[in-house]
């Protein structure tokens, strides 16, 4: 066989393994595409939940004006411990609020274990 022979009988056997060739029976198929369907489209949906972080001062601001006490949007520029780099966190009052309890916690119960007094 010369060389132009074995290439398109190669390139016969290749277009014979190929996908497209293979049998997938119509109840498989369409789960499969069902399945790809749902992925993709819970990949698109929203959770809803806001990151504060991302939101400019005036959006900020525009917020806080939409919604009541609690829940308006607070913003700390914070060193965290190991690093120079200031950042800034936003949350909502009541979240830093409860932040702010469960730190306290932890403190008094840091505290309850041991004999030393705090002043």
């Amino acid at each position: 066989m010369t060389f132009a022979a074995n290439m398109l009988d190669f390139n016969h056997r290749w277009q014979t393994l190929s996908i497209a060739h293979l049998y997938i029976p119509g109840d498989i198929m369409r789960t499969i595409l069902l399945l790809a369907s749902a992925i993709l489209l819970a990949s698109c949906m929203n959770t809803g939940a806001v990151n504060y972080n991302h939101l400019t001062q005036q959006e900020i601001a525009d917020y806080n004006q939409s919604v009541a006490l609690m829940d308006k949007v607070y913003c700390t520029e914070e060193i965290r411990l190991g690093s120079h780099i200031r950042r800034r966190h936003c949350a909502p009052l009541n979240l830093l609020v409860d932040e702010y309890q469960r730190s306290i916690s932890k403190i008094n119960a840091l505290h309850m274990g041991t004999s030393l007094t705090l002043r």
